[in-house]
């Protein structure tokens, strides 16, 4: 088990474990002794430290890297904060870095070579996205342990492709529970597969974000093709579907077109059952999760991009998030270069002005 302090240019954020995952804990609440008393409390319990830092070579030490905006532009209160648990820190650092039982996470290295790091350890991990890469307020990555390259690898094995996918979904609830103390954030779950779809690195990674509405668009025109509607004027349009709307269907879930599609190939995966979002879902749901991930995968045997059966998954869960639509759903978007754009953007700009929309969009990396 770990305790992670990472970095974002405003907060100091640390990173608990439960049973499957590193779940982050906000550190800059209360008094540097609170928080000292927190870790304190997670260490006796057997958990191992994770401290971002680099090795100064002059001084032959290792110097902390935590917080550095509130160190530079932060208030007299914040910046004694951070000395006083940097202090803290830096002395557990030297007592219990000869144990072999602290993990030192480069200044210069990136989040996949820091998981990389952790190959041998049996967890899910987050890990800080730093918002100066990010016009995201809340901007975390989930990576699952197991060595899965995308979601076009996942195991043969139908039960453990979908303990990992219910997984992810346990990691990115926790997430929307835990990154401000008290709230259950609405968040987008994003998945790139594929280099062709943006996917960096041979390792499945998950984007979450939240606390800005946003949606995806082309960076090209697209010759749109508009799917059949889904509504047969019931008061949710998904929970009972034209047939004839229906583009592939299992026991617990079945493929649309998106009516008003983003990429070339947009298709919504959605389950047969009402189930608002991710969020409430539970160990209960594991076979819709399954018949959801099966009909994922032959999307993109079908429809993924020709040289790898790259796709881009997308997750709106919540209103704040851009669910437009109360019954869980997931997008499946291929054959156009995608970006992101925010809600506000969008409606100040003008949905059908698309050369001022394009110079709007951004990457989410």
């Amino acid at each position: 088990m770990f305790i992670g302090i990472g970095h974002q240019p405003t907060a100091a954020v640390g990173i608990v474990t439960t049973k499957h995952m590193l779940s982050p804990l906000s550190l800059t609440s209360g008094t540097a002794k609170e928080s000292i008393d927190k870790i304190e409390t997670l260490l006796n319990a057997g958990h191992t430290l994770i401290l971002p830092a680099y090795y100064d070579k002059k001084t032959q030490k290792y110097i902390l890297n935590i917080g550095t905006g509130l160190a530079d532009d932060g208030t007299q209160e914040q910046r004694e904060f951070l000395k006083a648990l940097s202090d803290y820190l830096a002395q557990w650092l030297a007592k219990h870095q000869a144990k072999g039982d602290v993990l030192i996470l480069q200044k210069n290295e990136v989040y996949s070579e820091f998981l990389t790091s952790l190959q041998n350890q049996n967890a899910l991990t987050y890990t800080v996205k730093g918002q100066d890469c990010s016009p995201i307020p809340h901007h975390f990555v989930i990576v699952p342990k197991a060595p899965i390259k995308s979601l076009n690898n996942l195991p043969d094995n139908e039960e453990e492709s979908t303990n990992l996918m219910m997984a992810i979904i346990d990691a990115a609830n926790t997430q929307a529970k835990t990154t401000i103390e008290g709230s259950d954030l609405d968040y987008n779950l994003i998945i790139y597969t594929g280099a062709s779809a943006g996917q960096v690195g041979n390792k499945l990674y998950c984007h979450w974000t939240a606390g800005r509405k946003m949606f995806f668009l082309p960076r090209t025109k697209i010759a749109k093709e508009e799917g059949k509607t889904s509504a047969t004027g019931t008061a949710c349009p998904f929970c009972n579907v034209d047939k004839s709307a229906i583009i592939m269907e299992n026991n617990h879930a079945m493929v649309i077109k998106d009516i008003n599609p983003r990429s070339n190939n947009h298709f919504l995966i959605i389950p047969s059952r009402h189930i608002k979002n991710l969020k409430d879902i539970t160990n209960g749901d594991k076979e819709t999760i399954k018949d959801m991930t099966l009909l994922l995968q032959e999307l993109a045997k079908q429809y993924g991009n020709k040289t790898d059966n790259g796709f881009t998954f997308v997750s709106n869960n919540g209103p704040e998030a851009h669910q437009t639509v109360g019954h869980m759903h997931w997008h499946f978007a291929s054959g156009s270069d995608l970006g992101f754009i925010t809600v506000e953007d969008w409606r100040r700009i003008g949905a059908y002005n698309y050369e001022a929309l394009q110079k709007n969009l951004f990457s989410i990396t």
